[in-house]
């Protein structure tokens, strides 16, 4: 039981990060760069800040899986 809460604890985690990692950055560069509509522009990108979070889950399935942690 303690192993399957690791790995939903990494796996969780490291989607979150990575989803909203992709979304501060994409948005401040967007922002620094002079862009309009900020929100208009967040949710155009929706479906890549969600791909990058879905990766970020297999990365931390990787290192549970792997017994990194």
């Amino acid at each position: 039981m303690r192993k399957m809460a690791l790995m939903l604890y990494l796996s969780c985690a490291y989607f979150i990060a990575l989803f909203l990692m992709s979304i501060i950055f994409q948005a401040l560069g967007y922002w620094i760069g002079g862009g309009e509509s900020i929100i208009g522009f967040i949710k155009e990108n929706m479906w890549t800040y969600f791909k990058m979070g879905i990766i970020g889950f297999f990365v931390g399935f990787a290192l549970w899986l792997f017994n990194v942690c």
